[in-house]
């Protein structure tokens, strides 16, 4: 279910995941320091990333993840060793493409809304849709992790 037009704090308010007060102080440090409120609200502990995963994911519209649905590592790998791009750069923004079975690319990235890592793949892979997924923190890490 896509609820764009409503923000993250106020989703996990009304889903009983935060406390006004988290989002408060939150919203405070997004002012200060910037960064994503989700992110915030993570490294803070008011909320765990498996809890704000699914309401991103219904939020954005973007499939969430998980288990055998992630692609491997080495499909992964092999895909990248054959880009216009340096694998470095996959490394350092801690992205992950692989092709689809449809023939369109599949990426995560810990910020899939980064707009200046979507220009790139964007301008890299004209001819092909891409498709954004999220998942929990620890695989898209991974992916860089294998690279290296």
């Amino acid at each position: 279910m896509l609820e764009t037009s409503k923000k993250i704090g106020e989703l996990l308010l009304e889903r009983g995941l935060i406390q006004e007060s988290d989002l408060r102080k939150a919203l405070q440090l997004q002012s200060k320091a910037g960064g994503r409120l989700g992110v915030l609200l993570v490294r803070s502990g008011a909320v765990s990333e498996d809890a704000l995963l699914p309401v991103l994911s219904d939020q954005l519209g973007l499939e969430l993840l998980s288990g055998d649905a992630l692609p491997r590592h080495a499909e992964v790998v092999e895909f990248l060793q054959e880009s216009s791009i340096e694998v470095d750069w996959f490394i350092d923004h801690k992205v992950a493409l692989w092709p689809m079975a449809d023939g369109c690319i599949g990426c995560l990235a810990p910020d899939p809304l980064d707009n200046l890592a979507r220009e790139v793949l964007d301008r890299f892979y004209s001819d092909f849709e891409i498709r954004y997924f999220l998942a929990n923190q620890q695989y898209v890490d991974g992916y860089a992790d294998y690279l290296r």
